[in-house]
């Protein structure tokens, strides 16, 4: 080997030296987990296989999810959900629900929740981690369904029931058709009618309260 191919072969080697180190820790700092748009997530729930984990508030979780969804908070607060947690604590009990064998897709209201949820699961040596970003604003903007469930299980009687999830309902059939003034405006007669309701002693002041809180959740998704 003559000296000019020595000292190309010498410079690099002292090159890959160098940047083999910080190829190394650039491979290790790698997250663990994807970052998915909503559209993305939808197309993975539909082929199926996957555990999707919301990480909100139990009353968040009630005013509207995605269906199926499987509520596991990050943080709860105290208004209406019992259990207060830390700032960087999920349900430490319930985190062996999660299961290791599905695509595990996270999401809160607004993608910061989800973000740490995913870096926990990561921690606790999750592989298929998916944080879905911008939260259920994010999906119902896409246009995709969700449910809601406080309706049925407040404690007032079946008739009024029966009203106010017509009311739920039809706004979040507007929402799903993209009408967000619309769902609004059914949000408001929702509201409307809890207080008539409360006014002749339908329902009490509590479970009113608890009925326009939820309703208010709903306003702050869309």
């Amino acid at each position: 080997m003559n000296k000019q191919c020595l000292s190309y072969f010498a410079t690099i080697l002292f090159i890959l030296l160098i940047i083999a180190p910080g190829i190394a820790v650039a491979k290790d700092n790698t997250p663990g987990y994807t970052n998915v748009s909503a559209c993305e997530a939808k197309k993975m729930i539909e082929k199926g296989n996957t555990f999707v984990l919301d990480v909100r508030t139990m009353a968040e979780f009630k005013a509207a999810h995605i269906k199926g969804a499987t509520l596991i908070p990050f943080k709860n607060v105290p208004l209406h959900d019992p259990i207060i947690l830390s700032d960087d604590k999920l349900l430490p009990a319930r985190i062996n629900e999660v299961p290791k064998d599905k695509k595990i897709i996270v999401y809160c209201k607004t993608g910061g929740r989800s973000l740490n949820a995913s870096k926990l699961l990561v921690e606790k040596e999750y592989t298929n981690v998916y944080n879905m970003q911008g939260g259920i604003p994010a999906w119902i903007d896409a246009r995709y369904s969700v449910v809601s469930t406080f309706v049925d299980e407040s404690d007032v009687d079946s008739c009024t029931k029966k009203v106010l999830n017509a009311k739920i309902n039809c706004a979040l059939l507007h929402l799903k058709r993209g009408n967000d003034n619309k769902a609004k405006q059914e949000l408001d007669k929702f509201a409307c009618f809890v207080n008539t309701t409360e006014r002749v002693n339908r329902i009490s002041s509590s479970q009113a309260e608890y009925l326009r809180h939820e309703a208010e959740l709903i306003k702050e998704m869309i």
